[in-house]
Parts: C-alpha cells; structure tokens; sequence
C-alpha cells in the first residue's frame, strides 16, 4: 500500500513563498506567507479589475486570518492559482512553496 503525500501545514507557515501576478508581476519569492499576501494585495489593488473581483481579493488577502486560509489552498500540492479579469483577458493569481519537495511528509492531511 502506498502513503498519500501531501504539503505540512506548518511547512507552509515556514516556508519560502513564490508569487505572480500573470502579466503584471513576474515571480517574486518572500519569506513568509504573510509578506507574500500583502505584496500582492498592493499589486493587485491598483488593477483595473471588476468591483466583484477586487473585493474578493481585498477581503481574501487583508483579513487577519489570510494566512491559514491560503495555507489551506497550499496544503494538497504546495501550489493554488486564483484567476482574475483585466482589459477583456484572463490573467491568474500563483501562489506557491519555493521548495515543495522540502514541505512534503508521508502521512494524511493533519497528522504530520
């Protein structure tokens, strides 16, 4: 039988956090998960976006717990992508573990 890997919440906490904004930012790797959240609200937030989608992410990226709920994006494979609207194209929000390989432990969500 094999063990289903997944990513470790608390390798997420620590972990180093790449970032991109599709055609706007160019990958951006920070410390800490929180960093990484703020430096793309202040991307984003000068963006000609819907109203609807610039609220979903200004009450996604500057809520006080951001970072739990995005860790929990991360938690299956180290990676989520969040898709977005501007000037009549698709563009994606990428958030991921600069070192997924490093974050990943042998054992079901939550008990690592």
């Amino acid at each position: 039988m094999t063990t289903r890997q997944h990513i470790c919440p608390n390798a997420i906490a620590a972990g180093r956090i790449t970032v991109e904004v599709e055609g706007v930012l160019d990958p951006v790797t920070f410390d800490h998960l929180s960093d990484a959240l703020t430096a793309l609200w202040e991307a984003l937030r000068v963006l000609p976006l819907r109203s609807v989608e610039a609220n979903a992410y200004e009450l996604l990226l500057t809520r006080p717990d951001r970072v739990e709920i995005v860790a929990g994006f991360l938690e299956p494979d180290g990676s989520c992508e969040l898709p977005f609207g501007m000037n009549g194209h698709r563009h994606r929000v990428r958030i991921r573990l600069a070192e997924p390989e490093a974050a990943r432990c042998p054992a079901l969500r939550g008990t690592c």
